[in-house]
C-alpha cells in the first residue's frame, strides 16, 4: 500500500474526478482486473467536472521497491539475528522472541499464490528480492534478481510474489507482541503469519493485565503465568491447538 500527498488547486473553479485502478493478480475479483475505482474531489459545490485524459497502461510505469531510496540516505542496518521464513501456505505458525537488535528476514516463497505481509508495530528496509523454487510448474518467467539502492526504502508492507524471495531489516525497539501477517485473510487463517514477541521483561514492566481478565482465565483453567502455553521461557510443550470455527 501506499500513501500520497496531493498538491490542490488554488482555484475552486473546477470539481475534479479521481481515479484509482488496481492491477492485482491475487484479489478475488471475479475475472474484472483492472479494477477501476472513481469518485470526486470536490472543490466547490455545483461547480463544473472538468475532464482530464487519464494516462493509458503503456504509459503507466509500477516502481520496484529495489529501485526506490529514501531521501534521507539510511544506509543498510547491520544486522545481528538472522530469521529465514520458508512459507509453505496452510503450515507456517512461528514465534520468535526478540530484544532491542536488528533482525533481517528472509521470506521465501515456493508457493504459486503471492503473500501481501503487513509488519504490524514496524517499518522494514527492503534489501532484496529475486528468484525461489520452480516456477517453470506454473509456465512463469523466472523472477529477476535485484538488489536495493545504496539507501533502502522502509515499508510496513511488502508484497511476495509466488516462486520469489524477500529479504528485509527491521529494528526491534518497540517492546510488544507483533504480528506479522499476510493480509490474505484465509491465507492468514490457515497460519501464513508470524508472532514476534519483542522486549518481554520491558514489555511486563510497562503493561498490566486487569484483574477481571485474570479472573475470566481462572475460571477457564487458563494459565496466567509463564509464555503462551503456561511455561517458563521457551518451553512450549503442551500449547492447546488452534481453536478453528465450526463449518
Amino acid at each position: 500500500r501506499y500513501s500520497v500527498i496531493v498538491t490542490a488547486h488554488d482555484s475552486a473553479e473546477f470539481n475534479y474526478i479521481y481515479n484509482v485502478t488496481s492491477y492485482s493478480q491475487t484479489l478475488f475479483s471475479q475475472g474484472l482486473i483492472p479494477l477501476v475505482y472513481t469518485g470526486l474531489i470536490k472543490y466547490c459545490e455545483g461547480a463544473p467536472v472538468k475532464t482530464i485524459q487519464a494516462p493509458g497502461d503503456e504509459q503507466l510505469v509500477c516502481p520496484e521497491e529495489t529501485s526506490m531510496q529514501v531521501a534521507n540516505k539510511q544506509v543498510p542496518l547491520p544486522v545481528d539475528r538472522r530469521i529465514e521464513l520458508n512459507l509453505t501456505i496452510f503450515t507456517y505458525t512461528h514465534h520468535q522472541h526478540l530484544t532491542t537488535l536488528v533482525v533481517e528476514i528472509v521470506i521465501s516463497n515456493p508457493e504459486l499464490d503471492d503473500h501481501t505481509f503487513h509488519f504490524h508495530g514496524h517499518n522494514a528496509q527492503v534489501i532484496e528480492t529475486g528468484p525461489f523454487g520452480n516456477s517453470s510448474t506454473d509456465n512463469r518467467e523466472p523472477v529477476a534478481h535485484k538488489v536495493s539502492s545504496p539507501w533502502p526504502m522502509w515499508r510496513d508492507t511488502v508484497q511476495v510474489h509466488g516462486f520469489e524471495f524477500i529479504r528485509v531489516r527491521f529494528r526491534a525497539d518497540n517492546p510488544g507482541v507483533w504480528f506479522m501477517d499476510c493480509h490474505l485473510a484465509w491465507h492468514e487463517y490457515n497460519g501464513v503469519a508470524v508472532v514476534f514477541v519483542e522486549a518481554p521483561d520491558v514489555l511486563q514492566q510497562q503493561q498490566s493485565v486487569p484483574e477481571e481478565m485474570i479472573e475470566m482465565c481462572k475460571r477457564q483453567n487458563i494459565p496466567t503465568q509463564g509464555n503462551g502455553a503456561g511455561n517458563p521461557g521457551f518451553d512450549m510443550s503442551e500449547l492447546p491447538p488452534a481453536v478453528y470455527p465450526s463449518s
